[in-house]
């Protein structure tokens, strides 16, 4: 059950990543995150007034530290996406991200078989080949957004990591001050900036879809990880570039050289080794 939620939540992840990239070429992503982060924090709302749960000074803590990393992640992932392309940048994100609860699993006891090694070898192989260094300099992802993606992941693998620390009887409650740490983090960004977060309609809307879905797939893996180990749910959920890398094809019609979907490819059979392979 544990790994259908976190396959849930990695096609979830994957429609709402696409959504608030869409969005963020349009508008700046700080403010694609807010409006996302709004309409988030109205459905854990919504969530946790049906199913309840238990609240505590503990899994509130470990729920802002959850909804700020994962804030600091979607600000990075939207910048990046912006500048695309979404095909090469989600798969980076989702392998630097599913690095992060693999490595905390194995510094909890956790051991991980040799297939598993094997997936995070063909990860750090994959990596460079994303990268586009056979294309033409133009043709190439910036170094910036390569950055930018890795950083995102990074933030990712956080929350992954804290959200897996928070108890059962918790239910919904921790996605509420996630949410609400993240608006009041970046409602301060915006204010001393003197961004007001106005946008054209369309975007707004790709935005808001964005933190909805958002939301549906922290409440998945939430449930994943109550009931599974984090260095497997952690990694399925990260399985989510499949979806982004579909849409970016047949939405924006985007295009990457051999070596590029060489890459991708290793990625995704890396996370797939890595989140279904045994530990013990």
């Amino acid at each position: 059950m544990s790994a259908l939620l976190a396959l849930a939540s990695a096609v979830s992840f994957g429609f709402s990543d696409f959504f608030g990239g869409y969005a963020s070429k349009q508008m700046a992503a700080t403010r694609v995150a807010f409006r996302a982060a709004l309409t988030a924090l109205a459905l854990a709302t919504t969530g946790w007034l049906i199913m309840g749960g238990e609240i505590t000074l503990r899994d509130t803590l470990y729920g802002a530290g959850s909804g700020l990393a994962g804030m600091l992640g979607l600000v990075f992932l939207f910048k990046a996406l912006a500048v695309g392309p979404m095909a090469a940048v989600s798969p980076l994100t989702a392998f630097v991200g599913a690095i992060v609860p693999f490595s905390v699993g194995l510094l909890t006891g956790e051991r991980p078989s040799a297939l598993a090694l094997t997936g995070a070898a063909f990860g750090l192989i994959a990596v460079p080949l994303v990268s586009g260094f056979d294309r033409a300099p133009e043709h190439r992802p910036a170094r910036s957004t390569l950055i930018m993606a890795a950083l995102a992941g990074l933030g990712f693998g956080a929350f992954f990591a804290f959200i897996a620390q928070i108890d059962e009887a918790a239910g919904l409650w921790p996605l509420i001050p996630a949410k609400v740490a993240a608006i009041v983090v970046l409602g301060t960004i915006l204010l001393a900036t003197r961004d007001r977060p106005g946008a054209p309609p369309a975007a707004a809307r790709w935005a808001y879809a964005s933190g909805f879905i958002d939301m549906v797939a922290n409440i998945f893996f939430l449930l994943a990880s109550q009931i599974g180990l984090l260095s497997i749910t952690g990694v399925i959920s990260s399985l989510y570039p499949a979806v982004t890398v579909g849409l970016g094809r047949v939405v924006l019609k985007e295009r990457l050289s051999f070596v590029q979907i060489a890459g991708v490819g290793l990625i995704i059979a890396a996370l797939a080794l890595i989140g279904y392979a045994p530990s013990t």
